[in-house]
């Protein structure tokens, strides 16, 4: 039997896109004190997020932007409309 190889991270990560709905976050509730979490522990790394979502760039500030510490903010960008407005 051969066993799978572990998952490495990759060292020259900088940016991770990512959908918000039923991803993130439930549809129209605020993202999970857990998902907050570890989205800030990616952050502390110098990555950018990018949120894609359906809903509006306030929903999505609202419910997980807001959420994350203020001096992490600076690297999210949301796309609304399914990542049109991107």
């Amino acid at each position: 039997m051969v066993l799978p190889r572990p998952v490495v991270w990759n060292q020259k990560l900088r940016l991770v896109l990512s959908d918000v709905d039923e991803t993130v976050a439930d549809l129209y509730r605020a993202a999970e004190p857990g998902m907050l979490d570890a989205l800030a522990r990616l952050l502390d790394q110098e990555i950018s997020l990018v949120l894609i979502t359906g809903q509006s760039v306030d929903n999505v500030e609202e419910r997980v932007v807001m959420g994350l510490p203020a001096r992490l903010r600076h690297r999210i960008a949301v796309g609304g409309c399914s990542g049109a407005e991107l």
